[in-house]
């Protein structure tokens, strides 16, 4: 009867223990593997996300020539995740390029990709378009593609301007 008692209190401490270490391990590889917090964040078009985060700036004014579903273009703070967790924010005011413009990328699950056009007329970017200034200084054009039989095909453009530089765009057009 001891014996049944011993085995089955051993075996549950030992349960016990790879339960502690799995969960530990599991954070060590994800989360700190990672190392998550250490660079700079986007909130891929997420407005909901960027006004939680305290990170949204302002709404950009944009025009398709396709129809396109729940499209937000804006600017947003950069931004960094907590060091213990992703809903913790960090934002990042020493930086060449303290803000990004960002836009919704969730029709690239359907095959969609987005391509800046004149990315040469501005100073950063990469999946995001960085700025140092809380605004856009010139027009951006997006060129959309669908991906169909095994290659991209553009299907159309998105201007995106800011309320600031208008008055320029209509006069150059």
């Amino acid at each position: 009867m001891f014996k049944n008692r011993s085995i089955i209190t051993n075996c549950l401490i030992v349960l016990f223990i790879v339960l502690v270490f799995s969960i530990f391990s599991s954070s060590f590889f994800g989360w700190f593997g990672y190392e998550k917090w250490k660079y700079r964040r986007s909130t891929f078009g997420n407005k909901a996300e960027a006004i939680e985060r305290g990170v949204f700036v302002r709404e950009l004014n944009y025009h398709s020539n396709i129809n396109l579903k729940n499209f937000h273009v804006y600017i947003e703070k950069v931004f960094k995740y907590g060091y213990l967790t992703s809903s913790n924010t960090r934002l990042i005011n020493e930086d060449k390029y303290p803000y990004q413009l960002t836009f919704n990328i969730e029709d690239t699950i359907n095959n969609f990709n987005y391509d800046y056009v004149n990315h040469e007329d501005f100073d950063s970017i990469d999946l995001n378009l960085y700025l140092d200034k809380p605004y856009l200084e010139k027009l951006l054009i997006l060129k959309v593609e669908k991906y169909n039989n095994n290659q991209w095909d553009s299907i159309g453009y998105i201007k995106v301007w800011d309320k600031k530089i208008i008055k320029n765009i209509i006069d150059n057009d």
